[in-house]
């Protein structure tokens, strides 16, 4: 076992302990980090650069650097214009999708796609 994976255990000990909240979010950070993740892999395997992706894209070379060191906040419409340029389908590992409940109050399900 890695000192990583020590740290990655120690982490998510943290967050179960913090509650559902924490957990949450630990876990939208690894869905952030796998886009980023693919999207620089995918722009390497091409081997585009930056510079290239960025003229194909319409996104500033700083953003997709931003985006790759997962430093950065990309809205859906950048990720969008990446990933077309990049030919691939950016699915997220959960979606939520809105239920009205009995009091009329939208809710969050949690869909696995």
């Amino acid at each position: 076992m890695s000192r990583h994976d020590d740290f990655l255990r120690r982490v998510e000990s943290e967050a179960e302990a913090d509650g559902p909240e924490a957990v949450a979010e630990l876990n939208a950070f690894r869905e952030y980090y796998r886009i980023a993740h693919l999207l620089a892999t995918r722009r390497r395997e091409l081997q585009w650069t930056q510079a290239y992706l960025s003229s194909l894209a319409g996104v500033h070379q700083s953003e997709i650097s931003r985006i790759e060191s997962a430093r950065g906040n990309p809205t859906i419409l950048t990720l969008s214009r990446l990933s077309s340029a990049l030919g691939v389908a950016l699915c997220p590992q959960t979606v939520c999708e809105e239920r009205p409940t009995r009091h009329e109050r939208p809710s969050l399900t949690r869909v696995k796609v």
